[in-house]
């Protein structure tokens, strides 16, 4: 019960100035035992042998992604690096770590080191469509139009059924601009060529 005295008037401290946020967090109290365990508030359920030894294991590869995700998200692009590289080591074959980090060097404007990343991972996964279409991205970057659509052919005959693929190949030549929409590129729309021209 004093733990939980403790935290109202912490609450009740913080929020003095105004008095009907004050009465919301007293108005329900502590119930129960005095001793919630943090399993209480999730699951309601007693904790077990199984989830304890949960605790003492790595975490995933898509935990460890999705903890580079948002990392990014917030800006912390040299974080998130460092994030994916540990899932890539730990997790070699697990594909969107190395496309996640390929985004993240774009990000920081490291389009070789984006390239690199994408060809190491076509060494373990070669007809990755999309591994392959990111990578014609990168060479987009660079100029590399040649390689762009070398790039963009393979990844749509890959994938022959999916047109997000085949669609990449339309700005492969050098007449075609790409244009910048958050971290990776979109190709520019022939009516959107016409009027910025």
């Amino acid at each position: 019960m004093r733990k939980c005295m403790t935290i109202h008037r912490r609450l009740a401290a913080s929020v003095l100035s105004t008095p009907t946020l004050l009465a919301a967090p007293l108005v329900g109290g502590c119930t129960g035992s005095e001793r919630q365990s943090r399993m209480s508030y999730s699951s309601g359920a007693v904790p077990s042998s199984n989830s304890e030894d949960a605790a003492g294991r790595p975490p995933t590869a898509k935990t460890l992604y999705r903890m580079a995700k948002i990392l990014a998200a917030q800006d912390k692009l040299v974080h998130s690096e460092t994030v994916l590289r540990t899932t890539i080591k730990r997790y070699p074959k697990f594909m969107p770590a190395h496309c996640e980090l390929a985004r993240v060097f774009v990000a920081q404007r490291k389009i070789a080191a984006a390239a690199q990343t994408l060809q190491h991972a076509l060494q373990i996964n070669p007809n990755d469509p999309v591994l392959l279409n990111d990578l014609g991205m990168c060479w987009m970057l660079i100029g590399a139009y040649e390689d762009a659509l070398a790039a963009f052919s393979e990844a749509a005959d890959a994938a022959p059924h999916d047109a997000r693929y085949k669609a990449s190949m339309a700005p492969g030549n050098r007449s075609a601009r790409p244009v910048r929409a958050g971290i990776g590129i979109v190709p520019a729309s022939p009516s959107t060529e016409s009027r910025s021209s």
